[in-house]
C-alpha cells in the first residue's frame, strides 16, 4: 500500500467524526442563530454551553484517568497505545515500548469513544433544539458546549499531536496554534512513554490525562507529587449546574 493510500484510509475516521459534530450544527443552525428566545431559554444554553467547553477539560481528564486506563475499558483504549491487551488486564509497565507516537493504523478500537459521544452529542442537539423546557434548554447547551470541546480536542489531539491527517495538516496547526504546539508535544513526551521506575499498581503512562491542560499537569505534578485539581470557581460553576439540572428533572420551574 502506498504512503498516500495509507493517509487516505487514515483520514477517516477524524473526517467521519469531523462531519458528526459540525453535522449537528448545521441540522439546528437555525435553534442556535435563533435569540429571539425567552431570556430563560438563552441564560440556560448559554451558561450549560460555556461550562461545558471549559469544563469538559477536567471530565475529561478524570474519564481518561480512571475509566480509560482502568481495568475495564484499557483494553479498548490500549489501542491508541499500540498495545495489544487482554479484557480486564490494564495498563502495565511491561507493555511494548512504542518507537512512533503517531498512528500508523487505519483505524483503532479506541475510535469508537468519539464516535460514540459525539452521535450521543448530536442526537441531543436534535431532541431537544426547541425550547420546550428548562430540561430541554439545559440538556441542549451541555450538548453543544461537549461538541465545542470535542471539535477542539479533536483539533488538538488527532490532527496536531497525532497527525492523523497527515503531517502537512499538523505542521501548519502547529504553525497557526503555538498553544496547541505546546499542549501537543507534551502530549507526546509525557503520555506516550512508559514508565518503568514505578510500583505494579500505578498507571506507568501518567499524566498529562487531559490535553489543553496538559503543560500544566505536568508541572503540578513533577513538583506536588498529585494530581492538578480543579478550581474552586468551576467545582461551584458545576455544583450550580448540578442544582439546576436536579430541580428541572424533578420538575421546579423557574
Amino acid at each position: 500500500m502506498t504512503s498516500k493510500t495509507f493517509l487516505q484510509w487514515k483520514s477517516v475516521f477524524p473526517l467521519v467524526g469531523t462531519l458528526i459534530i459540525f453535522g449537528s450544527i448545521i441540522v439546528n443552525h437555525e435553534s442556535i442563530f435563533r435569540w429571539q428566545s425567552s431570556s430563560s431559554t438563552i441564560f440556560y444554553r448559554s451558561y450549560f454551553t460555556i461550562l461545558f467547553t471549559i469544563g469538559m477539560e477536567y471530565i475529561a481528564r478524570y474519564e481518561h484517568k480512571y475509566l480509560w486506563h482502568s481495568r475495564i475499558f484499557w483494553f479498548i483504549h490500549a489501542s491508541h497505545h499500540h498495545q495489544q491487551s487482554k479484557v480486564f488486564a490494564g495498563p502495565s509497565k511491561n507493555d511494548a515500548e512504542c518507537n512512533t507516537f503517531v498512528s500508523e493504523q487505519k483505524m483503532e478500537l479506541n475510535d469508537i469513544f468519539p464516535v460514540i459521544f459525539s452521535s450521543i452529542a448530536m442526537l441531543v442537539l436534535w431532541k431537544c433544539s426547541e425550547p420546550s423546557s428548562v430540561l430541554h434548554d439545559i440538556c441542549y447547551g451541555s450538548a453543544c458546549g461537549i461538541s465545542i470541546y470535542g471539535s477542539s480536542y479533536f483539533l488538538g489531539h488527532d490532527l496536531c499531536a497525532h497527525e492523523r491527517c497527515g503531517k502537512g495538516v499538523a505542521q501548519w496547526l502547529k504553525r497557526k496554534c503555538p498553544t496547541m504546539a505546546h499542549c501537543a508535544e507534551v502530549h507526546s513526551r509525557y503520555h506516550h512513554r512508559i514508565k518503568k521506575d514505578i510500583s505494579d499498581e500505578d498507571d506507568p503512562y501518567g499524566p498529562p490525562y487531559g490535553f489543553w491542560l496538559g503543560p500544566d499537569e505536568v508541572k503540578y505534578n513533577e513538583k506536588n507529587g498529585k494530581d492538578l485539581g480543579i478550581p474552586i470557581a468551576m467545582k461551584c460553576c458545576f455544583y450550580f449546574g448540578g442544582l439546576v439540572t436536579l430541580s428541572a428533572f424533578l420538575g421546579y420551574s423557574y
